[in-house]
């Protein structure tokens, strides 16, 4: 039932919101203050999460260190130098793996990789936009997380890689599976529940409640949120959008249709010269060449009229919104 009035409150106080910022979108940005009770259930959420995939990964790194010594020592009986070069230096870079994750705060920039999370993408947008203290604090611990999940995506990566080493070395050496093969099919199903593990922490994320998806609706409504994202959003650090994306100011400086047909018309006439030289004198049908020439071009100016067409058709259609 208080879930409910809260989401009641919420809703109404961001429709009013919504229409101040219509009227006054300078000062809309500043104004905007929800409950604090909303930025508590993201960092309550996001801290659980933090700790879980902290303490798994922990686990899972001291297991799989425990299995590869396991499979050094059988291997080092019978092939020394190949047990030496497998696994020099794994049990230190297990130990590393596990620093990394646990003291990352994201402080060093993140970066897109992998699946792409919109929810995610725009929590971290709107925490960024409201500005205000708790909304830096439930931030922070969304930069932590996220950090962290990378940090597990490489660790997984890590292990793959670990994987394919130890299965091509007994796929080489087929008297050895009998020796290795139990220790080596419990390293692949670490490696799948770990993996399934992490799965399910991104998608209790990525799985948004009623308060914060109606807090999100709202704000994607507003045209000054709608121009923050695109300058804050991963995908905008990731495609370096500028900030005039859309209007007709972002034609500035481009090749006109004119200018971009000439320029494919004299490609196609040195290419057309270069062929010419180099064929056969006795073969040299210029006539007929040059007519294949003058189709190409003709075609390759259509494309480009077609082009430009639709590029002022797009930055029509953005301007007009």
């Amino acid at each position: 039932m208080k879930g409910r009035q809260g989401a009641i409150l919420l809703l109404l106080y961001c429709l009013s919101y919504s229409c101040y910022a219509q009227d006054q979108p300078d000062k809309a940005s500043g104004i905007l203050n929800f409950p604090s009770r909303f930025f508590s259930r993201i960092q309550d959420k996001t801290a659980s999460l933090d700790e879980q995939l902290t303490r798994q990964t922990e686990k899972y790194l001291q297991r799989m260190a425990r299995r590869e010594q396991r499979l050094y020592k059988k291997l080092y009986k019978v092939d020394s130098p190949a047990a030496k070069s497998m696994f020099a230096g794994s049990a230190e870079k297990y130990v590393a793996l596990g620093q990394q994750l646990a003291s990352d705060t994201g402080g060093t920039g993140l970066h897109l990789s992998g699946e792409y999370h919109a929810y995610t993408d725009s929590l971290q947008g709107m925490l960024k936009f409201l500005g205000n203290g708790q909304a830096a604090g439930a931030l922070t611990q969304l930069k932590n997380l996220q950090a962290k999940m990378q940090d597990a995506d490489q660790i997984k990566e890590y292990i793959r890689q670990r994987k394919q080493q130890i299965s091509q070395y007994i796929q080489q050496h087929a008297n050895l599976s009998g020796l290795l093969g139990k220790d080596y099919q419990g390293l692949n199903q670490d490696v799948y529940y770990y993996s399934q593990q992490v799965r399910q922490y991104k998608e209790t994320l990525n799985d948004p409640d009623k308060l914060e998806k109606q807090a999100l609706a709202i704000l994607g409504k507003l045209p000054v949120f709608q121009a923050f994202m695109k300058q804050n959003s991963q995908l905008a650090g990731l495609f370096n959008l500028p900030s005039n994306y859309g209007s007709s100011a972002s034609l500035a400086g481009l090749q006109t249709r004119d200018q971009v047909s000439a320029l494919i018309q004299q490609q196609v006439a040195a290419h057309q010269h270069r062929l010419v030289r180099t064929m056969h004198p006795k073969r040299q049908h210029v006539g007929r060449f040059g007519w294949h020439g003058a189709i190409y071009s003709l075609l390759c100016a259509s494309a480009a009229r077609c082009w430009w067409r639709f590029r002022r058709r797009q930055c029509g259609k953005t301007t007009s919104r």
